[in-house]
């Protein structure tokens, strides 16, 4: 309907004069079309990993890490170019997870979007750190993204202090 609108416009504007009214129904053409772009499907450029636990938003920050001997668990939010949240389009195989060590161990969801990763229980690993990656390929492009994830040491059990946490 867009489509027949602006083309009916265009149609008018080469074999007319220019008036007010024309002037306006130009800007609504223009109006039209940015409408009809905006509602056109979105595709996934790239992947936000987030550590569930941190900040509802889609935008990438730092990752607390994982304790020596313990899992984490991570989420991979798919973004447009303007970083919006869109889903992974239908047909596309689920995103793959990977470390690069075997030192932490990934285990993705079914739908790809979740891993957890089991930290080995050595705790020389602490102050380290290693890399992980999600990957997909969304219409025939390869999108993924890496953080590095710390390798934290475990609680000693005594008390040493507070830690302040905004919770809204």
């Amino acid at each position: 309907m867009i489509s027949g609108i602006i083309d009916l416009m265009s149609f008018f504007h080469r074999h007319h004069h220019i008036d007010p009214v024309e002037e306006l129904l130009e800007d609504v053409v223009i109006l039209l079309k940015q409408i009809r772009d905006s509602l056109r499907p979105q595709k996934a450029v790239a992947f936000i990993i987030r550590q569930i636990g941190e900040s509802p938003m889609p935008v990438q920050g730092p990752v607390t890490g994982i304790v020596v001997g313990q899992t984490g668990t991570f989420l991979a939010i798919p973004v447009d170019a303007n970083g919006n949240e869109v889903p992974v389009p239908a047909g596309t195989a689920n995103p793959t997870w990977t470390s690069d060590t075997s030192n932490a161990t990934v285990t993705s969801s079914p739908d790809g979007l979740t891993a957890s990763v089991v930290a080995a229980s050595d705790p020389t690993l602490a102050g380290t750190s290693f890399n992980l990656t999600i990957s997909a390929t969304v219409n025939g492009s390869v999108v993924s993204n890496t953080i590095p994830v710390p390798f934290l040491s475990a609680s000693t059990g005594a008390f040493v202090g507070f830690v302040i946490t905004q919770t809204s």
